[in-house]
């Protein structure tokens, strides 16, 4: 028996089954990967550090925590905890009205074209944001006029899959529909010789 025919048995019989099989199950199971890696942190228990240092501090008094040790922590509540249904003040950071969101938008109106510095050319949108301004023993809450960077149009870009991978359209099925045409092609140009 020749090799080639060897190859091309291969091929058909354990090859294309093993790719029909295992490329579905590599979608599924990396697209679960993402998901799970993807999700929220699970609550931690009232008495952890997070919690602790905002037991008796009022809403956005200064804080510091394992989790959170910078300058821009703040009391917040809304988190839950383990073993407590209502939510709970714990330190968390806030969004903070810091100079360089804040500056690009001096003197200039809503919706106005804007750029920080870390930012291209006009990569930005002035847009009212509630962001904390440190105060005495904690931060203010403030609405301010803050430079954001804005999200580009995706109608013409690669198509955003909800696994958060993004595949360009045709990049998928072309393979699985290309693989069994090539390999009927060779079949038939096979016949034709002999």
């Amino acid at each position: 028996m020749p090799l080639r025919r060897v190859v091309l048995g291969l091929m058909s019989s354990v090859a294309w089954p093993a790719v029909v099989v295992c490329l579905p199950l590599g979608i599924t199971f990396f697209s679960a990967r993402v998901f799970a890696e993807s999700g929220a942190a699970p609550p931690e228990y009232c008495d952890a550090s997070t919690f602790a240092s905002c037991a008796d501090a009022g809403e956005l008094a200064y804080c510091s925590s394992e989790r959170c040790t910078g300058p821009s922590c703040a009391c917040v509540s809304g988190a839950a905890c383990l073993g407590d249904s209502t939510p709970v003040r714990s330190c968390q950071g806030v969004i903070t009205c810091d100079l360089y969101m804040v500056a690009p938008c001096a003197g200039k109106a809503l919706g106005e074209a804007c750029t920080t510095t870390d930012q291209g050319p006009a990569a930005g949108t002035c847009t009212t944001i509630t962001c904390a301004a440190p105060g005495d023993g904690g931060f203010v809450s403030a609405p301010e006029l803050a430079c954001q960077k804005s999200v580009p149009a995706t109608n013409d870009s690669p198509v955003a899959e909800d696994s958060g991978c993004t595949a360009a359209r045709g990049m998928v099925t072309a393979p699985i529909i290309g693989l069994p045409v090539v390999v009927g092609l060779l079949l038939s140009r096979r016949r034709r010789r002999s």
